[in-house]
């Protein structure tokens, strides 16, 4: 997987995962998925299958990841968005929110993705 594309929270989150930490599992959404999404009220609603299908749960977080953040030299730290405690028939207007929010403090939308992760209380 290009994780350059998928941003380093999503990396981290991963590594994390793959080395046995206990992360909430999640899936990664692309540029390209997303315009779909928006672009599409059946491919949102095929999505939202893909979700049910691939994650547990019914309550979910939306979080942002660039490929700017959670680097070496910078952290970003705050400087985007995560929509949390989101149900199922709300993904779309909170992945919306989240990538809207998000590009303000970025130059480029080719540089983010969005994280659909299930939510622990």
């Amino acid at each position: 997987m290009n994780w350059s594309f998928l941003g380093q929270k999503a990396k981290n989150l991963q590594i994390l995962k793959n080395a046995g930490f206990l992360v909430p599992n999640f899936i990664v959404l692309c540029k390209e998925e997303y315009d779909r999404i928006i672009q599409s009220e059946i491919y949102g609603q095929e999505f939202i299958a893909k979700v049910s299908s691939q994650l547990s749960g019914n309550i979910f977080a939306v979080r942002s990841s660039a490929s700017s953040e959670d680097t070496q030299i910078s952290s970003w730290a705050g400087q985007f968005h995560t929509e949390i405690h989101i149900e199922k028939q709300n993904l779309i207007q909170a992945i919306e929110l989240t990538r809207n929010e998000s590009l303000k403090n970025m130059k480029t939308w080719e540089a983010l993705s969005i994280i659909i992760q299930e939510y622990i209380e």
